[in-house]
């Protein structure tokens, strides 16, 4: 009897589904790609990585808007409040929750912009191995999908 794919044999005959595939198990030639293709993966993400904090380190910088927030943030540390100039009450950050992230430094006599560097390869990181960016079909062949959220 010869068999031609899952359906049966040529002649007509029906074979049952665990004599072509067992249960339980790969087809053999999956067998032996899984495994492979699971340790080139391991080895793809080390290396995107690697490579994003390398390009990270090397290409940071910090905007001018970013030392408004970390004055807010200085003040806030030093017990005067969310405010640019001690006394004056103005709210001028748009960052609620990096500028009390920001605090944190301050408040610990670290230095904010490296805490701030760090901060961001970090999340940048995150992203690659979060729940919605490891599923996408970018994702598959070792590129950190960019699409912002689930959906």
């Amino acid at each position: 009897m010869v068999r031609s794919g899952l359906g049966g044999a040529v002649d007509g005959t029906r074979t049952d589904a665990s004599q072509v595939w067992p249960t339980g198990s790969l087809h053999p030639l999956l067998e032996r790609l899984s495994a492979p293709l699971a340790e080139r993966l391991i080895v793809t993400d080390a290396a995107i990585a690697a490579i994003t904090v390398v390009i990270g380190w090397a290409l940071r910088f910090t905007q001018d808007d970013a030392y408004i927030t970390l004055r807010f943030s200085r003040n806030l540390a030093e017990g005067t409040g969310l405010v640019f100039n001690a006394g004056e009450r103005v709210e001028g950050y748009t960052n609620f929750l990096w500028t009390w992230f920001l605090a944190l430094p301050h408040h610990f006599g670290g230095d904010p912009v490296l805490w701030s560097d760090i901060a961001s390869i970090a999340a940048g990181l995150s992203r690659r191995w979060s729940p919605c960016g490891s599923r996408r079909p970018s994702a598959i062949v070792g590129w950190p999908s960019f699409q912002s959220g689930c959906s």
